[in-house]
């Protein structure tokens, strides 16, 4: 562009020659900036651009700190505009959706030092690519705030010097509209930023303000301490900023306005200015005892509810609201017992009222399913078709947390007792859990890349830890159950026990000024190496899971974290919406101890590539594994081949039943001679040949079938004993079974049974399809729970495929 036409712009702006001059400079050192990273990246290409990111990170890491370049306000505003105006178009446009896409899982500072320790700093002090510990910089918005891949806006510190600020993880702010935004924080807002961090973008040439935690962040009222003596260079009152209220009545109707439009935040942030003013406002504190419970701040919901029922001063109705805040808050936070006497207390103020009626009954459910582990599993998953989030209980059975030197963490669960298989372990609600559907509405798709895992997240893992900071910062006495989880190893070891000891009483949440320190690069790594992806079950058909189905759904669990990983685990968990049951799948001794497969690849290279890339486990070391490398990298990489190859489809039905066999001795000759029955990959080549010898409609053919069907069970590790062979097949009992497979889930030995039974019925032999049936039925039941009637849903796409349906339900 012609450098007199340029120059003609930025006078309209109010920039002078000496900005063109800096700007030109810092438009040179593009170079510098961090290698572009973008949604659609082909997986090779993403591999590349995530090494070369973390060469440039660890090279811009080298740099000394130096003074910022300096920004013409007018630039930094001109350009937030646009942002704010993307957003803007994208809120009103019925079609389209942005991607963001944002870098996490590098080193960053999160402050514990509390604001009075602090000392001031200024823009003209900060230095680039530095943490100013021991200090705090104060601030206030001149712009509105935009989503982008943070919640961005322009500031100005005291001296009018001005500078981007980038904030993550805020609560209530991913996805969130600009309405919302404005509400939270108006132009004019001030900040105090503990311990800020000046740093390079992680995608841009600019350097920005960049706050990780939202406790790093203060909201300072005009009447804060912190502003005594403090003058605004540019004036007192930003242009365009609302006029703020100054008294307690003011933040109230300011309050009851945002509590109006179901914008619980900015009222609970509302009611904490007018807190501020006159801490004794007891209807302003009943008022943010509701915002916080809509919000899930069930501790800050205690604490205020709790505050106002012990005023001797306060209305009847005043307390008996606050009295039923706090029953709805302990039944939340998972104290039935505790919410049961509160909702009684409430009934004796309403004996006649038929919601606190179902509440006392609720309470009364979710204490025995605790007590005894009892659930009724059908009425679950029927619920969790149309809701996910499900009011259960959780449940701890013959389990406990015990020290395992050889394992990440030092640690892992053990049993109690000799368990049986089938027998339930353990029901956890997940801590916070996020689908697609959680964010179907949003305008705008959010995917991280992650340098803890070297790869790029789903949108729904890409959420969790901004979901779990959410949740810490309104229930901060929950921190120490999140933080005592394995961060990995640059990390100090998590204590020898779990859960962590826990404060007796909620503690207080003050969005103005909050009262727990969160760790956010901690935090990822913790959310890295724990978090759980799969999908609530579900009828499945013969087609099995799509991917996109898989990469659907993430949640993130406390105790059930504490499994540690086994490929023929003991153990096998499931998900019914967003609750976990754990059962055992063989028998287990006393102190033993109980593992989950995180993953159930077939394969030995496979289930290495996703134990690395999705769990950070460089070498699993349970038997299989072990015989696996045993039998040589040569016979692996072969093996590899023909697996591949079969998936790929390399052996078609309408070839000859020779090419099959022969693929079964290839691919058996790569197992050493001496291993045990337990070969996953030889399961789909008897699986193949089965599928060959049901288009041979003769005896001989049929019993070759029934043989493959049995080999390709058994060699998943689910062994059929004591055959009895008759004038058709064989037959077998049901306790036969002495345990679930080792090496994968249910899924896949309950269709190849349910396909046997189909094929028992095609020759009419109704006998042994329902002793077939009768195993299905109880491996679907030893794995998940539940009856026939459970059993029948979660099959039912299987049973109509197969035309099994009517003869399912006339045997169950």
């Amino acid at each position: 562009m012609d450098p007199n036409l340029v120059r003609d712009m930025m006078a309209q702006l109010g920039l002078t020659s000496s900005d063109f001059d800096t700007l030109r400079g810092l438009t040179s050192s593009a170079p510098n900036a961090p290698p572009r990273i973008h949604p659609g990246m082909a997986p090779d290409e993403l591999d590349t651009a995530i090494r070369n990111y973390k060469k440039w990170h660890e090279k811009d890491r080298l740099i000394p700190p130096e003074p910022a370049p300096h920004i013409p306000v007018q630039i930094l505003l001109s350009n937030h505009a646009s942002a704010r105006r993307t957003q803007e178009q994208g809120e009103a446009s019925t079609e389209g959706v942005y991607t963001r896409m944002t870098i996490s899982g590098f080193p960053k500072h999160s402050s514990t030092v509390p604001l009075e320790d602090l000392r001031l700093i200024t823009f003209a002090q900060m230095l680039v690519r530095n943490v100013h510990k021991g200090r705090y910089l104060l601030c206030r918005t001149i712009a509105p705030f935009a989503r982008m891949s943070a919640i961005q806006t322009v500031i100005e510190d005291p001296e009018g010097i001005a500078g981007v600020l980038s904030i993550y993880n805020f609560p209530t702010a991913f996805h969130c509209s600009t309405k919302h935004l404005d509400s939270l924080f108006p132009i004019g807002s001030i900040f105090a930023i503990r311990e800020p961090t000046f740093k390079m973008p992680a995608q841009g040439t600019d350097p920005i303000v960049r706050v990780d935690s939202p406790t790093d962040i203060q909201l300072i009222g005009a009447h804060s301490t912190i502003l005594h003596d403090v003058s605004w260079r540019t004036g007192s009152r930003v242009p365009r900023s609302p006029t703020m209220t100054d008294t307690v009545e003011g933040w109230k109707s300011k309050g009851n306005i945002y509590f109006k439009n179901s914008l619980w935040f900015p009222a609970a942030v509302a009611y904490s200015h007018g807190l501020e003013l006159d801490p004794n406002a007891t209807v302003l504190r009943a008022n943010r005892a509701e915002a916080y419970l809509r919000m899930g701040f069930y501790s800050g919901t205690l604490v205020d509810a709790r505050r106002v029922c012990s005023d001797p001063g306060v209305s009847n109705t005043i307390r008996e609201k606050a009295l039923y805040r706090e029953a709805r808050a302990e039944y939340a936070r998972g104290d039935y017992v505790e919410a049961e006497k509160r909702f009684k207390e409430w009934q004796q103020f309403h004996p006649e009222d038929s919601d606190v009626k179902e509440w006392i009954a609720r309470s009364q459910a979710r204490s025995k399913e605790r007590r005894t582990g009892v659930y009724n599993w059908t009425r679950l998953f029927e619920m969790s078709k149309s809701d996910v989030n499900l009011d259960v209980a959780d449940y701890q059975g013959p389990i406990e947390v015990s020290r395992f030197q050889h394992r990440g963490g030092g640690r892992g669960i053990a049993a109690t007792k000799d368990i049986t298989v089938g027998e339930l372990l353990l029901v956890s609600k997940a801590f916070v859990s996020i689908s697609s559907d959680d964010l179907k509405n949003a305008k705008e798709v959010m995917v991280s890349v992650d340098l803890i895992t070297s790869k790029a997240n789903t949108p729904t893992q890409s959420a969790v830890v901004s979901y779990v900071t959410e949740k810490i910062y309104g229930n901060p006495d929950l921190h120490d159950l999140v933080f005592g989880l394995y961060a990995g190893q640059y990390y100090p070891p998590p204590p020898p026990s779990y859960p962590p000891t826990l404060p007796c009483d909620p503690l207080p949440v003050n969005p103005l000024s909050p009262t727990v320190n969160i760790d956010i690069a901690q935090l990822e790594a913790i959310c890295a190496h724990n978090q759980f992806n799969s999908i609530p079950l579900h009828a499945q058909p013969l087609g099995g899971v799509e991917k996109d189905n898989i990469d659907s759904w993430t949640g993130f669990y406390l105790l059930p974290a504490l499994f540690n990983h086994s490929c023929v685990a003991n153990a096998t968990w499931t998900c019914i919406g967003d609750v976990m049951a754990i059962r055992a799948t063989q028998p287990i001794k006393a102190s033993e101890e109980v593992t989950l497969h995180y993953t159930t690849e077939l394969s030995y290279e496979k289930r290495r590539q996703m134990l690395q890339q999705q769990y950070m486990i460089t070498l699993c070391d349970c038997w299989l594994c072990r015989d696996d490398r045993a039998d040589g990298k040569t016979a692996l990489a072969k093996r590899e081949e023909l697996v591949d190859q079969l998936l790929q489809g390399g052996l078609r039905r309408s070839q000859p039943i020779s090419s099959f066999r022969t693929f079964q001795k290839n691919l058996s000759s790569t197992y050493a001679v001496t291993r045990g029955s337990v070969r996953p990959a030889m399961s789909l080549a008897h699986q193949a040949t089965a599928a060959k010898l049901s288009d041979r409609k003769t005896l001989t053919a049929f019993k070759q079938y029934v043989e493959e069907t049995i080999k390709a069970l058994a060699t998943l590790g689910l062994v059929v004993s004591n055959m009895e062979t008759t004038q058709s097949s064989q037959t077998l009992e049901v306790s036969e079974f002495s345990r679930l497979p080792p090496t994968i889930s249910f899924h896949q030995p309950t269709l190849i049974i349910l396909q046997l039974v189909h094929e028992y019925l095609d020759i009419d032999d109704r006998l042994n399809a329902t002793r077939w049936l009768r195993v299905a039925k109880w491996l679907v039941n030893a794995a998940v729970g539940g009856d026939s009637e459970l059993f029948m849903l979660i099959t039912a796409d299987l049973l109509d495929e197969l035309y099994l349906r009517e003869f399912a339900r006339s045997v169950l």
